[in-house]
């Protein structure tokens, strides 16, 4: 499509897919500039017209600056994962500043991800190189942008100099891990049985006036032979079951297995996209069953946290402030996610280690809570939020689990939960353990608890940690990165107080962090250099019970606009 810009003489910052670069261009008028959208915006026009004039108008549209004239020529490379808000932040601070940049996005890419860690002795992305020198995240880079004389003088010194060091040359190089699809189809054939399905609800379906939109095997096998897409009731028996094992048609009357004949015409089917939308209680993956077998935990908790990832990046405000849920939701691609989550009902949770226990439960922990705030929007007020967390949920390898089964009772070890009216009063130790005897669940409990978890585990509040990256291999990784970051925003040393200031959640979970010398062991670890040297200088002189705890309000105000 095409637009006329209601600026003259800008500068335009243009991205080459290709090679992940934004490229400054000076001096375009007010000609016409034909931009190219994405297949998935182009039914939404309204969509296609908000993000033209947003991305060209107000992110990529600034007015050129004399001083940064070294910009032009300078390489600059931002390290960055998918969903990171303070990746966000900073994109748009140099967008903003007129700086052409290459992006170097590694979420999939857990080896360069360790490469750059081990390199720079930072385990936080975003991490912003000029010239082959880093200049830190994004605070450090804000600062240096409004610092104009500093950023002038680091622009000429680094003025044709390559943006990565020679020991970070070709990390981006790596491909991206493949998307799953259902039924091990190839995506050709995927995409054919999509359009024929929709083309069978457009003119059978979605034009009755039944509240319950179900067909039997004979209705199916007249609207395939009207399509041309089967000859015969078997060969449209054999494109129904191919449309089972896509995930598209769902049985509507019994166990959704392999192993249907294709007799008895008395059975019901549906379109997956005509099934009931849950409740609030209900599993949220639970709309259709899941037909045949399921890939490895590992695989299918990936691939969901790679779409909810990208969703969540690609609705995340420019500053990383806030998420647009709404838009979110009207999203195509958030209802084949929401597809995709069905499949946890059948994954095989026996034999799993820890390390892929810990990855599993935290990532479909964080996904249950962007998918619930999605469908169900944010709950309000304290008695309301309790009972919100404790009934999101979903089914997994034929067990429900809500996020509060996932948390306190596979995640910090079946504990009581800290709002539990016993655990409020401080008898934590006579509450009741989230699972009790006999309860299947007890299998995953993972054992020792990992205090670091409290760092990753999101909430859809202002306050809670980003959305990062977990796996099996990289647990360890995730874990330290994530602890960083949480400890260096969300705690403060005031030395001439003698104290802290800490986040809430050192409080409610102050016992699975142990003792305040345990604690201050892993604020030593964590927190970045002048805040360690700070609280060092304090327990010089004091003991850690001699400081002065403060916890800090929670925002419970929600990360949305």
């Amino acid at each position: 499509m095409s637009l006329k810009l209601p600026y003259s003489s800008p500068t335009l910052s243009i991205l080459c897919k290709a090679t992940r670069t934004y490229v400054l261009l000076p001096n375009i008028s007010r000609d016409r500039l034909c931009c190219r959208v994405s297949s998935r915006d182009k039914p939404n026009r309204r969509r296609v017209l908000w993000k033209t004039n947003h991305c060209l108008g107000r992110l990529l549209t600034m007015k050129a600056s004399t001083s940064m004239s070294s910009a032009s020529t300078t390489e600059i490379a931002v390290i960055t994962t998918v969903g990171c808000p303070y990746c966000k932040r900073t994109k748009e601070a140099l967008e903003s500043a007129g700086l052409s940049y290459k992006e170097v996005e590694l979420s999939s890419n857990l080896e360069a991800l360790r490469k750059v860690k081990m390199v720079t002795n930072r385990a936080t992305v975003p991490q912003v190189f000029i010239g082959g020198k880093l200049i830190g995240g994004s605070e450090e880079l804000i600062a240096l942008i409004s610092d104009k004389r500093q950023l002038q003088v680091t622009l000429e010194a680094a003025s044709g100099q390559p943006s990565l060091p020679d020991s970070l040359r070709g990390i981006e190089s790596e491909e991206k891990q493949k998307v799953l699809v259902p039924g091990d189809l190839d995506i050709a054939t995927y995409q054919r049985l999509r359009r024929l399905a929709q083309g069978i609800r457009d003119k059978h379906i979605l034009k009755s006036t039944e509240t319950l939109r179900t067909f039997t095997l004979a209705d199916i096998t007249q609207w395939l032979q009207e399509e041309g897409a089967a000859d015969t009731q078997k060969g449209a028996e054999e494109v129904l079951k191919t449309l089972l094992n896509a995930q598209i048609v769902t049985l509507m009357d019994g166990a959704a297995s392999r192993d249907w004949s294709g007799t008895g015409q008395g059975r019901t089917f549906a379109f997956v996209a005509d099934t009931r939308k849950p409740s609030l209680g209900d599993p949220l993956n639970g709309h259709f069953q899941w037909y045949g077998e399921a890939h490895s935990p590992s695989q299918v908790a990936e691939q969901l946290r790679m779409r909810v990832l990208a969703l969540y990046d690609k609705y995340l405000a420019p500053d990383g402030r806030a998420v647009d849920y709404k838009g979110l939701a009207a999203d195509a691609e958030f209802s084949d996610f929401v597809d995709a989550t069905a499949e946890l009902q059948k994954v095989d949770m026996a034999g799993l280690s820890r390390e892929e226990r810990m990855a599993f439960w935290i990532n479909i922990y964080n996904i249950l809570v962007v998918h619930a705030m999605v469908v169900f929007g944010p709950a309000t007020g304290t008695l309301q939020r309790l009972a919100w967390f404790a009934k999101i949920n979903y089914i997994i390898g034929g067990l429900q689990y809500s996020s509060n089964d996932m948390e306190h009772g596979v995640l910090r070890g079946n504990k009581p939960s800290p709002a539990n009216p016993l655990s409020l009063i401080g008898l934590s130790q006579l509450a009741p353990l989230t699972f009790k005897r006999g309860d299947p669940r007890l299998s995953q409990v993972i054992q020792p608890m990992d205090p670091r978890i409290h760092f990753s585990l999101v909430c859809g509040a202002k306050s809670c940690p980003p959305i990062k990256v977990y796996t099996p291999e990289a647990l360890e990784d995730g874990l330290e990165s994530a602890a960083a970051s949480f400890v260096e925003s969300e705690v403060r040393v005031v030395p001439e107080e003698r104290k802290l200031i800490l986040s809430k959640i050192f409080q409610w979970y102050g016992k699975d962090f142990g003792s305040r010398t345990d604690l201050m062991k892993l604020l030593l670890r964590y927190l970045p250099p002048t805040k360690k040297q700070q609280l060092e200088g304090l327990l010089a002189n004091v003991s850690a019970e001699e400081l002065d705890f403060e916890f800090a309000p929670y925002d419970w105000s929600q990360n949305s606009k």
